[in-house]
């Protein structure tokens, strides 16, 4: 079950659609095919008190964390990865024209002999695609 936890600096308000862009970050890992539907939990998480680089306050940042199940090969964990950096940074793009910024983006595999999960939302998935006519992908 891969998670996508995206940091922002609050400086950003009014410059960066947070929504948008936690939708583009999440549409292309799910657009990679590596994770079921039901799977992939994305969010976004403001950053009040920052200092970034040398304090000027329009110095803004964005950090992403992808945590994912291990077992994929380096490269496909590395095309998983340019694909997700791809989105975000051309999501970022006009704020990178226009405001000094930092994007980072890092993958770390989770320990899943110390990780306890409970879900249905498979299930309410496939419900729901059953209501309205639609089939699971």
């Amino acid at each position: 079950m891969p998670h996508l936890i995206v940091e922002w600096s609050t400086n950003l308000r009014g410059r960066l659609d947070v929504p948008a862009f936690l939708a583009a970050a999440h549409d292309a890992a799910m657009a990679t095919g590596a994770f079921a539907p039901a799977a992939l939990r994305s969010r976004a998480i403001p950053c009040h008190d920052v200092r970034v680089a040398d304090g000027d306050p329009d110095n803004a940042f964005v950090h992403a964390v992808l945590r994912l199940r291990p077992g994929r090969s380096a490269e496909a964990k590395r095309a998983i990865g340019e694909r997700i950096f791809a989105a975000m940074k051309d999501h970022l793009a006009p704020i990178f024209a226009t405001s000094p910024l930092g994007l980072t983006f890092e993958m770390q595999e989770i320990d899943t002999a110390n990780r306890f999960l409970a879900d249905n939302l498979a299930e309410h998935l496939a419900r729901r695609a059953a209501a309205s006519g639609n089939q699971m992908p």
